[in-house]
C-alpha cells in the first residue's frame, strides 16, 4: 500500500506534499476506523476557490490556516477499507465524498437541514484537514456510490450540488426567464442545470470577456452580457432586458459572484414579484438597493452550501442531461501540487490581465532602494502585500534606454491617485461618502502601521502616492480599459527653434490618464506606493521628501528626525480641548481630513513660519515638552 501523502498549506503561505493521516500501517491493521467510518483512496480531487484563499490569504472569516493545514474537499475515490460497523458498504464500491460531518441531534439536523449543524466540521476548513490526500478516513453515510461515473465526475459533485441546490431552492420551472451572474465554476454549472431545467430565454453576465465567450459555448443559446465598469446597476439590468427579448423579464437572477454591484444589477433586472436567489459569497456588508426591492416586491434568498442533494446530483449526471466535463481544463499529478494550485490561481488562464508599469529614470535606477524595499515588505506580509494595502509587485527587469539602464518595476493594475479623486470631488463641490471615509481611514492607517510594524518608514506619504485598486478593470477588454481611462494622447516634442532635440529627450509626450469614467472609490481598496524614499527605523534623517502643504513640524524644528515623522501625516485631523495633540497625531490623518473637505488643511506659501502659525491655530495648544 502507497505512503499516505497530503497537499498542505502552513500559515507561511507555503504549498507542499507531506506524510498524512492515517498511515498506511494503521489503514491495514484497522486500527484508526471509527465505528461508521471507511477508508477512502482519493482518486481525483478538484481545486476550489477557497483552497486557494487559505492558501493566499491564511484564512476565510473565522476558519484561519494556524499550523500546517491539509487542503481540499471536491474529491471521489476507491474504498479500500471498512469498519465492521458498516453494511452499506465494501471494499471497491466507487465513492464520492460528501465534506459534511454532521451531529445529527441538533435542530437543523433533526429537521433534514443539516447544513446549518450546530456542530458542523467540514473538511478542509480549518482546524479540519481536507481531502487532497492518499488516503482518508471518512463516515460511510458521506461517502455516496457513483457506480460507473468516472472519478473526475465525482469530484464534480460537489459544484454542482451548490448548483442544484441554489436552482432547486429558487424554483426554476421550465420556461422561466433567468438571469445567471457570473461565469466562473459555479455560474457555468448553475447555467447548465437551468437549461437542463427548461427555463428559457438565459442570459449571463460576468466582467470577463473570455469567460462568457465559454459560456456561449457551454450552452449554445445563452445570451451574454458584458459587465461594463463604467455603468451603473441599472444600466446594466436595462441591458439584460433587451437581451431577454421584447415583453420578457427577468423573473428569476441567481447571483453567483458575491459582489455588491452584481447582487444591485439583479436586483434592478427581476420583474416585479420576482426572486434574487445568491449562490455566490461575499464581504460581510454589502449595499443593496432596498427601495428597489420594497416596490417591486423582490424576493431575496440565500443558501448555505448545500443539503440532501447529492444523490440528486449523481442522477442528473447520470441521466446525461448535465455534462461537466469541459469544466476539467487541467489535470495533475499529485506531485505536482503547486503548478496545480498556481494554475487555479490565475484568474486570467490566457486572457489579458492589465497591470501598472513604473519605469525609473536612468540616473537613479541603479541607486534606488524601492525594489529591495518592497521585497522586504513583502517577505514580511508573507507574500499579502494587499491585504497591508500596499501595492503588490508582480514582476520587475531593467531595460536599456538612451539615457542609461532603467529599473522597471511591474505592479498590479492601480487606478487613480487619492489626490485626483478627491480633485475631482472638490471640483464639483460633492465629497465623498462617509462609509467610504471610514474605510479608506481604517485602510491607510492599517498600512502605515504594517510599515512601521516592518521597522521601516515610507518617508512621503501623500495623497499622490496613495492610490486605488483597480481589480474591475484587469481582465477587462483593451476599449473597455480605455472607455475608463480616457484614450491615451501624445503630441510629437520639437523645439519653439527648429533644432534637432538634444540626445536623450523622448520623441513624444504622453498626456497624463484622465479617468473621466472612474466611479469605483465606493469599491476598490487603497494600496500605498513609491518607497523609493523609504528608510529604516534607527535611521537619522536630515532630509526628506515631502509637499509644503504636508511639512512635519520636526523636520522644521529640528535637524535630524526618524520614522515617527510619518505619524504627522496620520496626525491632526481634529482638535479637542480634552484629547491631546499627541494622541490625535496617532488617530487621526491629515489625509482623512483631506478625504472629507477635499483639500489639506494646511497651504504652503514658501515660508516655515507662516506654515507653523496655520498648524498652531488649526491644532490648538502644542504639547508642553
Amino acid at each position: 500500500m502507497a505512503i499516505n501523502r497530503g497537499v498542505y498549506t502552513d500559515p507561511s503561505h507555503n504549498i507542499y506534499i507531506a506524510e498524512a493521516e492515517p498511515s498506511a500501517d494503521t489503514i491495514q491493521a484497522g486500527s484508526t476506523l471509527q465505528p461508521g467510518e471507511i477508508t477512502v483512496a482519493i482518486k481525483s480531487s478538484g481545486i476550489c476557490g477557497s483552497d486557494v484563499h487559505f492558501w493566499k490569504h491564511g484564512g476565510i472569516g473565522p476558519w484561519v490556516v494556524t499550523a500546517p493545514h491539509i487542503l481540499g474537499h471536491e474529491s471521489a475515490g476507491e474504498v479500500v477499507a471498512v469498519h465492521p460497523s458498516v453494511t452499506s458498504h465494501k471494499v471497491g464500491d466507487r465513492v464520492a465524498v460528501e465534506p459534511h460531518i454532521v451531529c445529527f441531534a441538533c435542530e437543523p439536523c433533526l429537521t433534514g437541514r443539516y447544513n446549518g449543524c450546530k456542530s458542523l466540521i467540514f473538511r478542509s476548513s480549518p482546524p479540519e484537514h481536507g481531502l487532497l490526500r492518499t488516503y482518508v478516513n471518512h463516515p460511510a453515510v458521506w461517502c455516496h456510490k457513483i457506480g460507473s461515473l468516472s472519478f473526475d465526475d465525482g469530484a464534480l459533485l460537489e459544484p454542482l450540488s451548490v448548483a442544484l441546490t441554489g436552482v432547486t431552492r429558487a424554483g426554476v420551472t421550465i420556461g422561466d426567464p433567468v438571469l445567471i451572474c457570473g461565469a466562473g465554476p459555479i455560474g457555468l454549472i448553475t447555467l447548465q442545470v437551468c437549461r437542463a431545467a427548461g427555463a428559457w430565454p438565459l442570459v449571463i453576465t460576468d466582467i470577463n470577456e473570455a469567460r462568457l465567450k465559454f459560456a456561449a459555448e457551454y450552452v449554445p443559446g445563452v445570451r451574454t452580457c458584458l459587465v461594463r465598469p463604467t455603468e451603473s446597476p441599472e444600466q446594466c439590468a436595462e441591458r439584460v432586458n433587451k437581451l431577454m427579448g421584447e415583453g420578457v423579464e427577468v423573473a428569476i437572477a441567481l447571483e453567483c459572484t458575491g459582489t455588491e454591484s452584481s447582487l444591485a444589477a439583479a436586483v434592478w433586472s427581476v420583474k416585479f414579484g420576482g426572486k434574487v436567489f445568491v449562490i455566490g459569497v461575499g464581504k460581510d456588508h454589502l449595499q443593496i438597493p432596498f427601495m428597489r426591492m420594497s416596490a417591486q416586491e423582490v424576493e431575496l434568498q440565500f443558501q448555505q452550501r448545500y443539503v440532501n442533494m447529492w444523490p440528486r446530483a449523481i442522477r442528473v449526471l447520470q441521466s446525461g442531461m448535465v455534462n461537466l466535463s469541459k469544466l476539467v481544463t487541467h489535470e495533475f499529478e499529485l506531485e505536482d501540487a503547486r503548478t496545480a494550485f498556481e494554475t487555479a490561481a490565475d484568474p486570467t488562464c490566457g486572457a489579458i490581465k492589465w497591470v501598472s508599469l513604473k519605469v525609473l529614470r536612468a540616473d537613479i535606477s541603479q541607486g534606488s532602494e524601492e525594489l529591495h524595499n518592497i521585497h522586504l515588505l513583502e517577505k514580511r506580509s508573507q507574500g499579502r502585500l494587499p491585504s497591508k494595502y500596499i501595492v503588490s509587485l508582480l514582476d520587475s527587469f531593467t531595460h536599456q534606454g538612451p539615457n542609461g539602464i532603467h529599473q522597471c518595476l511591474v505592479f498590479e493594475l492601480l487606478g487613480p491617485s487619492v489626490d485626483r479623486v478627491l480633485r475631482d470631488y472638490y471640483s464639483s463641490g460633492d465629497t465623498l461618502e462617509p462609509e467610504t471615509i471610514l474605510r479608506m481611514s481604517e485602510q491607510l492607517l492599517e498600512a502605515i502601521k504594517f510599515i512601521h510594524d516592518a521597522g521601516m518608514g515610507h518617508g512621503d506619504i501623500r495623497g499622490g502616492n496613495v492610490a486605488f485598486s483597480c481589480s474591475h478593470l484587469s481582465n477587462v477588454t483593451k476599449d473597455e480599459l480605455f472607455e475608463v481611462l480616457g484614450m491615451p494622447e501624445s503630441e510629437e516634442l520639437v523645439r519653439l527653434d527648429g533644432k534637432t532635440l538634444d540626445k536623450g529627450l523622448p520623441k513624444h509626450i504622453v498626456k497624463a490618464t484622465e479617468w473621466d469614467e472612474w466611479i469605483d472609490e465606493d469599491d476598490e481598496d487603497l494600496r500605498i506606493l513609491d518607497f523609493g524614499e523609504a528608510f529604516f527605523q534607527g535611521d537619522e534623517l536630515r532630509e526628506l521628501a515631502q509637499s509644503g502643504p504636508l511639512r512635519v513640524p520636526k523636520t522644521i524644528f529640528l535637524e535630524c528626525f526618524d520614522h515617527r515623522v510619518n505619524l504627522w501625516h496620520p496626525g491632526c485631523m481634529v482638535s479637542s480641548p480634552t484629547v491631546s495633540v499627541a494622541s490625535l497625531m496617532l488617530r487621526f490623518a491629515m489625509e482623512i481630513y483631506a478625504f472629507i473637505c477635499g483639500t489639506y488643511p494646511f497651504q504652503y506659501l514658501g515660508d516655515d513660519d507662516v506654515l507653523v502659525v496655520q498648524m498652531i491655530g488649526f491644532v490648538e495648544d502644542l504639547p508642553k515638552d
